[in-house]
């Protein structure tokens, strides 16, 4: 621990904690949103649907790389994912062997209802933020989680 903390020390550890304050209010938003989209859903199953949902035709192994899951884990939930008939596996018309994820039009639906609430969530806490400051903030998030998919686990 360095005895002189640096204002860059002390302003990383700042962000720290308003990220992980920030991560509590969406694991929140994500256990309700999860529940209104399948009740007893697990987090990490609704997760899995959004990415899919974020990413178009895509497979399970890009799904588990972009959300850092081990690809049996994430298997198991894009099997609970097709079973609730929110996601299908499709046949790569480019590459036969290869099985697409796509979101059936019972997910769309679905998630369309929960984003409401999550855009309202969102608009409330965002309050009366100027437009450019709340492209800023995503800008600067995005440029964030870019760097932190950049940086090694425990690097």
């Amino acid at each position: 621990m360095n005895p002189h903390p640096t204002d860059r020390d002390v302003a990383v550890k700042e962000l720290e904690g308003a990220l992980l304050d920030l991560m509590s209010e969406f694991r929140r938003f994500y256990a309700h949103a999860a529940e209104l989209i399948s009740p007893g859903m697990a987090v990490g199953t609704f997760r899995a649907l959004i990415m899919v949902d974020r990413m178009g035709p895509t497979t399970v192994s890009a799904v588990a790389e972009r959300l850092r899951l081990d690809k049996g884990l994430c298997s198991r939930h894009v099997s609970d994912l097709v079973r609730l008939g929110l996601v299908d596996r499709v046949v790569d018309q480019a590459d036969r062997r290869v099985r697409r994820l796509v979101v059936t039009p019972e997910a769309t639906r679905r998630l369309d209802a929960v984003r409401v609430s999550y855009e309202h969530m969102m608009a409330g806490g965002l309050g009366d933020w100027p437009v450019d400051q709340v492209e800023r903030l995503s800008s600067l998030i995005t440029d964030l989680a870019a760097g932190l998919r950049a940086t090694p686990a425990g690097g």
